[in-house]
């Protein structure tokens, strides 16, 4: 089981609370206003991005599927699959370090990518820049929700 709700140390994700001038930049209560919980997509000419999310308070788990170079590469989940392209992460206000594996590594491997909800926009953007994984997610996407789970 994985779990981000205290400042230790998870899966090499940790929380922890920011101070200036004794003002707390970081509130550890956001995550019950937002609500990642449910299928994002981003569709370009020759690509496809979708991460399928389940929050749970702060922590995050779920999936995520990259067809690349006009559907040559699919970096997917599948029924035969052993854990492959699983996400997990935790979220700190608007944000999220995500930990993924990829269909095309050794599935002991893993690599980063944050997320950040967008409230104005309703989007969730995808950085990737660590690259220790091959993988076929995108550097960079904006994805938007459609279809909810809650």
């Amino acid at each position: 089981m994985f779990s981000c709700n205290n400042t230790g140390n998870n899966n090499g994700i940790k929380s922890s609370a920011a101070y200036s001038n004794q003002k707390i930049l970081f509130d550890s209560t956001i995550h019950d206003t937002i609500n990642l919980t449910g299928q994002w997509h981003r569709e370009t000419k020759e690509a496809n991005f979708d991460l399928d999310i389940i929050q749970t308070g702060d922590s995050l788990k779920g999936t995520y599927c990259a067809v690349a170079a006009n559907g040559k590469y699919l970096d997917c989940p599948d029924s035969n699959s052993d854990g492959d392209c699983m996400i997990i992460g935790c979220l700190e206000g608007n944000s999220a370090k995500i930990i993924f594996n990829s269909s095309f590594s050794n599935h002991a491997s893993k690599d980063t990518a944050t997320i950040i909800y967008n409230p104005q926009t309703q989007t969730l953007s995808w950085v990737w820049k660590q690259k220790n994984i091959v993988s076929y997610a995108p550097e960079k996407a904006i994805l938007k929700e459609i279809k909810q789970h809650h």
